[in-house]
Formats: C-alpha cells, sequence, structure tokens
C-alpha cells in the first residue's frame, strides 16, 4: 500500500510524484521482520523525442530488519512513431538501477550493492500495454545460492490501467 502526491511543472514537461511505500506479508512471522516501508521519489522530464525518469527509494529499515537501503534508477523511454498506426503505438526502453543495503547478508544479497538492468519494446492498444523485455543484474550464481534466480532473463506482460 502507499500515498503521495504528484504534480506537473513546466508546462508538464516535468513530472515529481513523491510518496510512502508500505510492504507488507500478512501471512509471515513478525520475527521474520519482512514488513517494512520506503520513501520514493521520482523525477520524470519529456525531453520531446523521449522521456527520461530518475527514481530514488529509501528504507530506514528494509526487508529482513537489512537496515538502510538505497534504490536509484534512471529510465529512458523512446517512443517509436515511424511504427506508430491509428491502433497501435510503439516505445523502447532502457533503465540501470542500484541497490544497495546495509545489512546485506540479512536482505539475502552477497554483497552491499548490486545492479540491475532491462530493455524492452511496449506494445499499446485498446487500452492494453503488451510489452517483450530482457532484465539482467550483476549478481552471479554462486551469490544467488548456485541458482539461476538471479541470471538474466526474457519476459513478456500485458498490462491495463484503470
Amino acid at each position: 500500500m502507499g500515498g503521495g502526491v504528484k504534480f506537473r511543472l513546466l508546462e508538464k514537461k516535468l513530472s515529481i510524484d513523491m510518496g510512502y511505500l508500505r510492504y507488507s506479508y500478512p501471512d509471515a512471522d513478525a520475527s521474520l521482520a519482512y514488513n517494512y516501508g520506503e520513501f520514493s521519489l521520482n523525477v520524470g522530464y519529456e525531453l520531446g523525442y523521449a522521456t527520461l525518469n530518475g527514481r530514488l527509494r529509501f528504507s530506514p529499515n528494509s526487508f529482513g530488519d537489512s537496515g538502510h537501503s538505497w534504490n536509484k534508477r534512471a529510465l529512458l523511454s523512446v517512443p517509436l512513431e515511424f511504427l506508430k498506426t491509428e491502433t497501435f503505438a510503439f516505445k523502447a526502453y532502457g533503465s540501470i538501477g542500484n541497490l544497495w543495503v546495509d545489512r546485506f547478508a540479512l536482505y539475502g544479497l552477497p554483497s552491499q550493492d548490486y545492479w540491475y538492468w532491462q530493455i524492452g519494446l511496449v506494445t499499446s492498444a485498446w487500452g492494453l500495454d503488451f510489452m517483450v523485455a530482457y532484465t539482467d543484474t550483476s549478481i552471479e550464481p554462486s551469490g544467488c545460492g548456485n541458482t539461476s534466480y538471479c541470471a538474466g532473463r526474457a519476459f513478456v506482460s500485458l498490462t491495463k490501467t484503470f
């Protein structure tokens, strides 16, 4: 759950979104300290040919009682106007981010920080967004329990905003 405020400035080219997010795991034992909150700041700017967004999230005591955490991300989204039709709109995007956690072992990380990135293509039509993307992290399999959970992967999603 969360709450916040969002507003636009500079002829609606600059957006600022500030808020608080609370993550709750109702079925988890309270001693695991899974429940936590974080403050969020999102800033976006319409460049005309693209949109640039930055996000900063801070938690004073993150997941699993792991202490302070900082999550920073930049995202560039470019509409593909040359593919646009009356029904379909397309955009490509890329993002890169970094998560830093004070007591990283309690969070389940192999080191205090890691990088993550994603590239994707979004097709919008009839109020739906269909996305194909690839995402990866800088976490090696040895730092992820010798599993492929932290490995790069492609995925698809279908979303509808109400």
